[in-house]
């Protein structure tokens, strides 16, 4: 899995401990694809979209993703915890893996999002 150092601008990806991480391949890649650089972090707890609040804002870029074994959320710092910009389940597919990877670094760059799947577990004010 890439690492950055903390001082390059990068988005931060939080997973949660109980994610296989070769499980993250597809989102990555999406991430890479648009060549932005991702700092990845395996965490103890939190939900996707809780651990996407706590990455954007430790993020440089401002930008974090979470994973769960559920579901991905994408996330600015500037939305309130719990209210991510984006979630999807995690694997629904390998193409809407790297679609959301890619939209984080599309929301950097302030390109048009590519399409995602709705989580089935997603609240009702979730995209």
């Amino acid at each position: 899995m890439p690492q950055a150092t903390q001082e390059r601008p990068v988005i931060r990806l939080h997973v949660n401990e109980h994610v296989d991480l070769p499980r993250l391949r597809d989102l990555v890649l999406g991430i890479e694809e648009e060549a932005v650089p991702v700092f990845v972090e395996v965490t103890s707890d939190g939900d996707a979209a809780h651990l996407a609040h706590q990455a954007s804002v430790q993020a440089t870029l401002e930008i974090g993703i979470g994973v769960d074994t559920q579901d991905i959320a994408v996330t600015t710092s500037k939305l309130p915890d719990g209210a991510p910009y984006l979630i999807t389940g995690l694997n629904l597919s390998a193409a809407n893996d790297r679609n959301i990877g890619a939209n984080a670094a599309r929301l950097v760059k302030r390109n048009p999002l590519l399409p995602i799947e709705r989580s089935p577990h997603a609240g009702a004010g979730n995209h």
